[in-house]
């Protein structure tokens, strides 16, 4: 793991950015929402950084995507070539990366090759995380992710991959859950494999961001969880993936960007991280292709809820459940690596414009924020997003979720 270093963000564009983000913003605090607080309140720092580990989501084993047009196992073993995949294993040690969630289309059959190589259990950092991708041959991927040790999962084939519904999906997410995985809705707007849905069905996670989620994508892919969340009114998983399949020689770096930082949950190693993810301790990094991933700014997000100053009674992916009384949360947001940068915050009310906007001075910045809730009762949350001073987009946390009980306490 590495500590998040200044991302050298340039400050004299930030007149480009910071208007359109602080606008906004300031129409937004109309309606009440987030109010920043004085900067001599930030109190203690909200979490420890070092316990947070880069993670790569939704990387295949085998080049090519042919496993679930041939049935999954032969075509998997066939393809994975172990040595080309512990090159790039060397390769994603070197920019830090602590853990790979593999999947393949409709197998484990890679797992049997991993483990013959001695890559599976992996000796060290980068740690496999051994999944399957749940695949329709028209419609509705699922990455499922197996808790540490795990090799094996009941719904791994569909019945009919031709064939993959809403119902379906449902009872193997179910499933899936009853084994202790941790399940992704992958790409879900993809025309050739839409989700079969507009519910999430389950899923613990929404796949934003990847290499088919740019531009207006990904403000939809964002739209919808943000949704989802609201509908369900459950917490679901904000997360990155690489969907990369070209594991030999000629594999370009751009998918090197698709990175998300996990809360390591206990001792660092393997376990650690999938308490993480289950945990929702996750938040989306964007490298630039040739950018060191420790250079982008890390956001630890923490809630004061008994007024000691430690913003410990809660972290990104949390679930508070509040008095029906309470009328405002008090949050720290601090930003490591991010001077010169803009950080923005959202909530339940609108995902495509910033609640609070903050322009950040310093490498290590704290900020206070009231939130204040709304009048009815139900789940709320904030989130925060870091962009550089041209406005992409660096950093994408999970929110703090709060949830608010009817009638009188």
């Amino acid at each position: 793991m590495r500590a998040a270093a200044s991302s050298g963000c340039a400050r004299a564009a930030l007149l480009v950015l910071a208007p359109l983000l602080l606008g906004a913003a300031a129409a937004s605090a109309r309606a009440g929402g987030l109010v920043a607080v004085p900067a001599a309140v930030p109190g203690e720092p909200a979490d420890v950084p070092e316990r947070w580990a880069l993670y790569m989501h939704h990387l295949h084993t085998v080049t090519g995507s042919w496993a679930y047009r041939e049935g999954g196992a032969a075509a998997a073993a066939r393809g994975l070539d172990a040595e080309a995949f512990r090159t790039l294993r060397r390769d994603l040690a070197s920019i830090g990366v602590f853990a790979i969630g593999t999947t393949e289309h409709n197998t484990l059959a890679h797992a049997a090759v991993l483990e013959r190589a001695g890559l599976l259990p992996a000796p060290a950092p980068p740690y496999l995380l051994l999944g399957t991708e749940y695949s329709g041959a028209r419609s509705g991927h699922l990455s499922i992710i197996l808790p540490p040790g795990a090799r094996s999962l009941p719904p791994l084939v569909p019945r009919d991959a031709h064939a993959v519904d809403a119902e379906e999906l449902r009872q193997v997410i179910a499933e899936a859950h009853r084994a202790g995985a941790f399940t992704a809705i992958n790409h879900p707007f993809l025309a050739r494999f839409p989700w079969p849905s507009e519910q999430s069905l389950g899923a613990r996670a929404i796949e934003v961001d990847a290499p088919t989620a740019f531009g207006p994508t990904l403000v939809r892919n964002l739209r919808w969880w943000h949704e989802r969340v609201l509908a369900e009114q459950r917490p679901i998983v904000l997360i990155a993936g690489a969907d990369f399949h070209l594991v030999g020689p000629l594999r370009p770096r751009w998918f090197r960007t698709y990175l998300n930082r996990v809360r390591l949950e206990g001792e660092p190693g393997p376990a650690a991280l999938f308490a993480g993810l289950l945990a929702g301790r996750v938040q989306i990094a964007r490298p630039l292709v040739w950018q060191d991933p420790a250079a982008v700014p890390l956001v630890l997000l923490g809630v004061d809820l008994d007024g000691d100053g430690s913003f410990a009674e809660g972290r990104a992916g949390a679930l508070l459940q509040l008095p029906a009384s309470c009328g405002r949360v008090r949050l720290q947001v601090r930003v490591l690596g991010g001077a010169g940068c803009v950080l923005a915050l959202y909530d339940e009310r609108e995902p495509a414009h910033p609640a609070a906007v903050a322009q950040l001075e310093q490498s290590d910045t704290a900020l206070a924020f009231d939130k204040l809730l709304a009048a009815a009762a139900g789940l709320s949350f904030v989130r925060a997003e870091v962009y550089d001073p041209s406005g992409r987009r660096l950093v994408l946390t999970n929110p703090i979720y709060f949830y608010r009980a009817a009638g009188r306490d």
